[in-house]
C-alpha cells in the first residue's frame, strides 16, 4: 500500500507540472489509474555470460569466456584484433593486446 501511495503521489506531481508548463488543461480527477508493479531484476555485466543454446549453434557471435569483469575489454580487443584460432572465444587470443588500447582518461 505505501508504494501505491508513492506512486499516486508521483503521477500528482506529474499532472501538477503538466498544468503549470501552459497546457490549459484542467484535471478534474481520474477515473482509473492501472499501475502494474514488477521486480526489476537487471541483468548483471562485466563478465562471460553464456548464451542460449540456439544462438551458440549457429556460430556466429563471438562471446569471450572471461572471470575479471572485463567483458567490455575483451570484446574491444577481439573486434580489433581478430583471431582465426577456433578458441576466439577466449582472453588467451587477445592478451598481448591489452597494452594497446587507452581508456578515456589514460591519454595525455
Amino acid at each position: 500500500e505505501e508504494e501505491i501511495s508513492r506512486h499516486i503521489d508521483i503521477l500528482a506531481v506529474d499532472i501538477d507540472k503538466f498544468i503549470r508548463n501552459g497546457s490549459g488543461w484542467v484535471v478534474k480527477g481520474l477515473k482509473c489509474v492501472h499501475l502494474y508493479i514488477t521486480k526489476y531484476n537487471p541483468m548483471r555485466v562485466g563478465s562471460y555470460i553464456p548464451l542460449p543454446e540456439p544462438i551458440k549453434k549457429k556460430r556466429t557471435l563471438l562471446n569471450i569466456q572471461n572471470t575479471d569483469n572485463k567483458c567490455l575489454m575483451w570484446v574491444v580487443l577481439a573486434a580489433n584484433h581478430p583471431s582465426a584460432s577456433p578458441n576466439a572465444n577466449r582472453t588467451t587470443d587477445y592478451k598481448q593486446h591489452v597494452g594497446k588500447l587507452t581508456t578515456l582518461g589514460s591519454h595525455g
